[in-house]
């Protein structure tokens, strides 16, 4: 499967730093599809069953029911396996939560273009 058939869900409620992750992504050839907070993307989530998202892509603090690390375990019961990629100024929000299964990879805020897309890239290479 190429890049342009890669779906990546992109969650964040600050809306110039999602239009950058849009840009950056679909720049860099992926499918991306945006919500502005976890409670969006769980709807997303839940109204599309059949439709592959292959990373999704979330801040971990955001407004409403949902957080990042909320959403996480939420959307992973509607998708057991989806590769999830978490984005935070306060690392240790999800590393606190590791007894609780979220074991995923942290991007630390502010981070680069490149950044953001090798961590996309490693993870749909353990796909």
């Amino acid at each position: 499967m190429t890049e342009t058939e890669k779906t990546i869900l992109v969650v964040d409620d600050d809306r110039e730093v999602r239009e950058v992750v849009l840009a950056v992504l679909e720049g860099a050839g992926y499918r991306v599809i945006e919500a502005v907070s976890g409670d969006d993307a769980h709807r997303f989530l839940v109204a599309h069953p059949d439709l592959r998202i292959d990373v999704m892509f979330t801040d971990v603090v955001m407004p409403g029911r949902l957080d990042g690390i909320d959403l996480a375990h939420a959307a992973r019961r509607l998708r057991p396996g989806l590769q999830v990629l978490f984005a935070s100024g306060f690392p240790n929000l999800v590393r606190d939560h590791a007894d609780k299964g979220i074991r995923d990879q942290v991007l630390r805020k502010p981070y680069r273009a490149a950044e953001l897309v090798g961590a996309i890239v490693g993870l749909l290479e353990v796909d």
